[in-house]
C-alpha cells in the first residue's frame, strides 16, 4: 500500500513528541487517521462453545461509523450500527424496533467503543489517557514496557524495536504475579508513516476459573481513502424501524 505523508500525519508525528506517556504517544499517532474501512473476522472460544462474527466496518472522524455484523455460527440475522455523529443507532434484522442514544449522552466506555479503530489497541490506549505511567524494564522481546494502575487492574504495554505496540497485558495487581489476560498484535501494515494497524489480534483470558480465547483478523484495510457519506445516514438503512432510547447503547 502506498504511503502518503499528509499534513495531518506530520502533525500527529509532532504530537507524539509532546505526549507524556507511552500510551499517549502511541494514541497520538492515530490523530492522522481520518477514515478507515475494513473487514473483520472475530472467532471466540470459551466453555460455552465457539462463535464467529463477521463485520464490515467504516469509520470517519468525528464519530461517524457504519458497522454490519453477522454471526453465521449462531444463525442470527444482520446487526447494523450507524452513527451520524449526533446519535448512535443499533438495529437487529427483522426486529420492528431499534435502539438509539445521542452521542453526547454515551458514557465513557461507549464513547471508546464508538471511537476505537479496528486493527489497533485504541480501546485500551484511550482508557490509559491521563493515567500515571510506571516505567518497566525492557526484555529482548519487548524493549519498551510501561505499566498503568487502573481502577480494574494493572495494564502493561509492550512495544517492539520498531515502536509498535505488540502486546497488552492485564494483571490483577502491580506485583504482576498473576496475569489474567493479554492481547497480542501482529501482521502489521503501515498505511501512514508511523501509524500501524495489526492484521491479526489474539486474546486470551483466564479469571476465576473462566477461560476465553479470541482471534481477530483484519482484511481489506483502507486508511484515509474516501468513504461514501451515505453510509452514515441512518434513514438510508432503517426504513420503518422505530427507535427507542437505550442507556446501554454501544458498538
Amino acid at each position: 500500500m502506498k504511503k502518503t505523508v499528509t499534513a495531518a500525519a506530520l502533525l500527529a508525528l509532532a504530537g507524539n513528541l509532546h505526549a507524556d506517556t507511552l500510551a499517549e504517544r502511541m494514541l497520538a499517532a492515530y490523530d492522522a487517521v481520518e477514515t478507515v474501512s475494513c473487514e473483520v473476522r472475530r472467532d471466540t472460544e470459551s466453555a460455552q462453545g465457539k462463535s464467529r462474527m463477521l463485520s464490515r466496518v467504516f469509520c470517519q472522524k468525528p464519530d461517524l461509523i457504519h458497522i454490519e455484523n453477522v454471526m453465521p455460527s449462531l444463525g442470527t440475522g444482520r446487526r447494523r450500527i450507524v452513527s451520524d455523529g449526533k446519535a448512535l443507532y443499533i438495529h437487529e434484522q427483522d426486529e420492528p424496533r431499534g435502539y438509539s442514544r445521542p452521542v453526547s449522552e454515551l458514557d465513557a466506555d461507549k464513547l471508546i467503543e464508538l471511537r476505537r479503530l479496528p486493527g489497533t489497541a485504541m480501546d485500551h490506549l484511550l482508557r490509559l489517557k491521563g493515567v500515571e505511567e510506571q516505567p518497566l524494564p525492557g526484555t529482548p522481546e519487548f524493549p519498551v514496557r510501561a505499566g498503568y494502575q487502573t481502577a480494574r487492574n494493572f495494564v502493561v504495554l509492550c512495544a517492539d524495536g520498531e515502536s509498535r505496540l505488540v502486546q497488552v497485558e492485564f494483571y490483577r495487581t502491580s506485583a504482576m504475579d498473576e496475569r489474567i489476560g493479554r492481547y497480542a498484535y501482529s501482521s502489521f501494515s503501515e498505511p501512514l508513516p508511523g501509524v500501524f494497524f495489526a492484521g491479526l489480534i489474539r486474546g486470551e483470558f483466564s479469571d476465576m476459573g473462566l477461560q476465553l480465547t479470541e482471534t481477530v483478523r483484519i482484511s481489506s484495510l483502507a486508511v484515509n481513502e474516501p468513504v461514501s457519506p451515505m453510509l452514515f445516514v441512518p434513514g438510508a438503512f432503517f426504513e420503518n424501524v422505530e427507535f427507542v432510547p437505550n442507556t446501554g447503547a454501544g458498538s
